[in-house]
């Protein structure tokens, strides 16, 4: 026999499902954003002409900015991700219409906000890169 009531199960699952899709959003702004953003970094730099590691340093950069690119997300992709998120729950749950345009202005926010980190935090980035 089962002292749990089945009927509270989904509203105790709610939570947990909306932390798995807030980091979902998370993910995404990482993979599409951020990795974007230091490979166009990372190609505009070029090959020196001595001391390359060839293949094996090719893989080692990938694999390192991959984690530059899920250590920003973590730390600077709540200004992207957070109004998609918003603007995505409230279409979930059939949330008005102005809710989502608050999402939206939100997000603007969000992204003037992340120019201003783009134009300190990308020279930052830059110099790490190089310094590699």
């Amino acid at each position: 026999m089962s002292l749990i009531n089945t009927a509270q199960m989904p509203s105790a699952k709610a939570p947990n499902e909306q932390a798995e899709v807030r980091q979902a959003f998370q993910e995404f702004v990482s993979g599409t954003f951020f990795r974007q953003m230091i490979k166009s970094l990372r190609s505009a730099q070029g090959e020196p002409a001595y001391f390359h590691g060839g293949q094996a340093e090719r893989i080692f950069q990938g694999q390192f900015d991959e984690q530059i690119a899920d250590d920003l997300a973590e730390k600077h992709g709540g200004a992207l991700s957070e109004p998609l998120f918003q603007a995505f729950e409230s279409q979930r749950t059939g949330q008005t219409v102005a809710s989502v345009k608050r999402a939206a202005s939100e997000a603007s926010a969000g992204y003037s906000s992340l120019k201003t980190f783009e134009a300190t935090g990308t020279s930052q980035v830059s110099r790490s890169i190089s310094s590699i």
